[in-house]
């Protein structure tokens, strides 16, 4: 039972990081308003291939990192 509270609280601290990193990472390069309707500079395809590319980047790191540790 510890260890699967230990596991979940080193999850849901990674997913807080990872939410806060991105958010940083938005806010410092893209500027990307999820809140606004109007893509003028980028397209709706080269934006899904950003979010699939971070995704998948992440997952890897991530998938990597637990194995390590766990």
């Amino acid at each position: 039972m510890k260890k699967l509270l230990f596991f979940f609280i080193i999850s849901f601290s990674l997913a807080l990081l990872n939410g806060y990193f991105f958010n940083y990472i938005n806010d410092i390069y893209f500027h990307f308003d999820v809140n606004q309707s109007r893509h003028n500079n980028i397209s709706k395809e080269e934006l899904n291939f950003i979010a699939i590319f971070i995704a998948l980047f992440w997952r890897l790191f991530y998938f990597n990192i637990s194995l390590t540790w766990f």
